[in-house]
């Protein structure tokens, strides 16, 4: 059972899945940010380098650019309130505060956030259209409220100190250009070795996560003003038709368009 509600910059789904599948829930990131409060089921959550246990009632917060994904542990039932919303949408006085916001909150059973995952549903139901602006409200005040609880879940675990590593220099290289051997010749290691490694702890190549975080650094900077060509120059793309095939590839739309249709709203 699914029930969605989607709006311009929000996209808000309830779901239960009695016999879950780990085909279903693939591994991504993007532009915006993401609440997903876990109800039940057998489950971890994986943020770029970490791993987490799930119990009923965590709330996970995921953070633009952040590679994440399900893994499902076995078949029992698995529910869940998912939010996904842009940074524009936040009130800026709570920007930072969400950004410091631990990846995994530990909520009591009577805990109000609980409530407020809900409350959506019932506006969209009661008002349609014009519940946007209570939505909003409401997206505001679980941001709030999760900036005060720093309960962090102690169920975590990382993967290799070499994929850490790895994470690292993407994330402060994004915007040069460079190649596995780059990477492997820094972190004084042998490529192939590196690159198993990656892939079997975070299941995805090394190259198809630079792409990744590349192509979504680009999406910000054209949100924010920049040129496309000066953005694929920023990002490191040497060769502007192979960050235009990649862009469209990785974001369903062509850059040209996304910066139409963002210069539109």
């Amino acid at each position: 059972m699914e029930y969605k509600i989607i709006s311009d910059s929000t996209e808000l789904t309830f779901c239960e899945v009695k016999n879950p599948s780990q085909k279903n829930y693939y591994r991504h990131c993007h532009a915006g940010f993401e609440f997903l409060l876990f109800l039940e089921g057998d489950a971890e959550y994986v943020i770029e380098n970490r791993r987490y246990s799930l119990t009923p009632n965590n709330l996970i917060i995921i953070k633009p650019s952040e590679y994440h994904y399900l893994s499902i542990k076995s078949r029992k039932p698995y529910s869940r309130y998912v939010i996904n919303f842009q940074a524009e949408t936040v009130p800026e006085i709570l920007l930072q505060k969400l950004m410091d916001c631990p990846s995994v909150l530990k909520l009591e059973e009577d805990d109000e956030l609980l409530s407020l995952f809900r409350k959506p549903y019932r506006y969209e139901m009661e008002f349609g259209e014009t519940s946007r602006p209570l939505i909003n409200s409401v997206i505001t005040q679980i941001i709030c409220l999760a900036a005060q609880n720093m309960r962090q879940t102690d169920r975590i675990a990382t993967n290799s100190r070499l994929t850490g590593e790895v994470i690292k220099y993407v994330s402060e290289n994004l915007s040069k250009p460079f190649t596995l051997d780059d990477i492997a010749e820094k972190l004084y290691v042998s490529k192939s070795y590196m690159c198993h490694t990656f892939i079997k702890e975070m299941k995805i190549t090394v190259m198809q996560y630079v792409r990744n975080k590349k192509i979504l650094l680009a999406e910000n900077m054209i949100s924010a003003g920049k040129s496309v060509s000066a953005a694929a120059m920023l990002c490191g793309f040497e060769d502007y038709s192979t960050f235009y095939r990649l862009y469209k590839k990785i974001l369903g739309i062509s850059p040209s368009r996304y910066r139409k249709a963002h210069n539109a709203q």
